[in-house]
């Protein structure tokens, strides 16, 4: 039997100064003021609202551990935020990655009971705020133009797109777009790599798992190639050897006197 466990740092909202929504470490009085992103804590507070009347203080944690894996999505692990990247199935829209910001945990909601947060309803369970990503096809397109070119490049390397609310001209994500995802949908943890020095910002490469690497090489060792019907091009080489002057003249020792 699985063990299943939801904690690590406890983070409870707070009002903060010009009436801003903050948020601190449960477990610690005094701290100094770590930034974290203002759309997510819009997004927290809102939900807070929405679940009030069954809990006073939204439950919010840090890790979520399963099968013998630990999630995590922290706002200031050792002085920096860590965000790690999950593959979600989403059911009929199929297995999507996505990037955790923090976990709430929902059990206190009664048993059979939904409770509308927005855009959905929930029930009872532990769920991960994520910003949601979808694979790039031949008919996806960027804010800044076609992604074609992008596709085929590598079997390793799977180009992917973040969601987002709003997008800027610069191609990045000017408000972002969160979910909740049930961390039993989780399918498995994945490795994400942004596209540096695209032109757009909220592009990423998803790394596909080390298990599938041995079966792609196969399967490219057996696949036509380009230069697979190109025949071999041999220099050609004197019938003579002997007859080869060398490069260089060396002088033999002896022959000084």
């Amino acid at each position: 039997m699985q063990k299943i466990y939801t904690g690590g740092s406890q983070i409870r909202l707070q009002d903060h100064v010009n009436y801003a929504m903050g948020w601190k470490f449960a477990s610690r009085k005094k701290r100094k003021t770590v930034p974290w992103d203002e759309d997510l804590l819009e997004y927290l507070e809102t939900l807070q609202l929405y679940l009030e009347g069954w809990m006073p203080l939204l439950p919010i944690c840090t890790e979520h551990k399963r099968n013998g894996q630990i999630f995590c999505g922290h706002p200031s692990y050792r002085g920096s935020r860590w965000n790690d990247w999950v593959k979600v199935d989403w059911g009929d829209d199929g297995q999507l990655p996505a990037e955790i910001w923090c976990f709430v945990d929902l059990r206190e909601i009664p048993d059979y009971e939904e409770v509308n947060v927005g855009r959905y309803n929930v029930q009872s369970g532990v769920y991960a705020v994520i910003e949601h990503a979808e694979f790039i096809t031949e008919n996806t397109t960027y804010d800044l133009g076609d992604c074609a070119q992008d596709l085929g490049k590598s079997d390793l390397f799977i180009p992917i797109l973040k969601d987002g609310m709003t997008i800027r001209q610069d191609g990045r994500i000017g408000k972002r777009r969160f979910y909740l995802a049930d961390v039993e949908a989780f399918v498995e943890p994945i490795c994400v790599v942004p596209d540096v020095g695209h032109d757009v910002k909220r592009k990423y490469f998803m790394l596909e798992p080390r298990r599938t690497w041995s079966e792609k090489f196969i399967n490219w060792l057996e696949s036509p190639h380009k230069y697979d019907d190109v025949e071999d091009i041999v220099g050609e080489i004197g019938d003579d050897d002997d007859n080869d002057e060398p490069d260089h003249e060396y002088l033999d020792e002896t022959d000084e006197e």
